[in-house]
């Protein structure tokens, strides 16, 4: 790679920095919560994981549907019905 298309390249990203706009409060906040609340897993209760990368655990290794990983995300205190467990 020639230096002038480094140059022109490097001269490039500040510009679309600056035009980038930043999300909206609401979407903010949603991920300031997600990579800043930590809770136990309620399903072997032996891990404790950010909220987010909890979701993504509650999906994947315990297979909870989005519907009960959203049920369980409004109010986990509330007992979460077994029989939609799987997918």
């Amino acid at each position: 790679m020639s230096t002038a298309i480094q140059v022109k390249h490097f001269e490039a990203i500040p510009s679309a920095r600056h035009g980038r706009r930043r999300p909206p409060a609401a979407a903010r906040s949603l991920f300031d919560y997600l990579e800043g609340v930590v809770r136990p897993c309620p399903e072997c209760s032996k891990k404790k994981l950010l909220l987010g990368a909890l979701i993504v655990h509650l999906n994947d290794a315990d297979h909870w549907t989005r519907e009960r990983i959203a049920a369980w995300a409004a109010d986990p205190d509330v007992p979460q019905d077994e029989s939609h467990a799987h997918h």
